[in-house]
């Protein structure tokens, strides 16, 4: 499970003023914001897409790709929408987003792959099991340092 960092209420007038505000503030922070304050995350002038995300109960998931390689992803519930800012825009690195923006889904994807992977083109169950742990270990030596997989 993946815990949602601090949820901070907030009246914004557009979306421009959300990812401004959200990239003022150190990574983890998220902004709440009422239903009927902003439009819908659209493909028009705003230039979100429909985008998927993990799923914390949310109706649909909008991103915004940026010039600088990051990318704002809304998540919208049935009230609200929560906004945050993620490192990597997984449009460019989907390896190197996961790795940063969503460890836990890394480290448990990365090993499972490797053992998923062996066991497709018909490794026995020990060379299954060291591709997993080939998998772990390269998590361990690429997770940003000082991050740890709870976050």
């Amino acid at each position: 499970m993946i815990d949602k960092p601090k949820v901070v209420n907030v009246e914004i007038v557009n979306w421009d003023r959300a990812e401004l505000l959200l990239k003022g503030w150190y990574k983890g922070h998220w902004v709440r914001i009422k239903k009927g304050l902003l439009r819908v995350p659209t493909a028009g002038a705003e230039g979100f897409e429909i985008s998927t995300g993990f799923p914390l109960g949310q109706i649909n998931d909008y991103r915004r790709s940026n010039k600088d390689g990051t990318s704002m992803h809304i998540h919208e519930y049935e009230n609200y929408y929560e906004a945050h800012i993620d490192a990597v825009d997984p449009k460019k690195d989907p390896i190197d987003h996961l790795r940063v923006d969503a460890p836990n889904v890394y480290a448990l994807g990365i090993p499972l792959g490797f053992a998923a992977l062996a066991a497709l083109v018909g490794a026995k169950r020990p060379d299954i099991i060291f591709a997993g742990a080939v998998g772990l270990a390269l998590v361990l030596l690429t997770l940003p340092r000082g991050q740890a997989v709870t976050e």
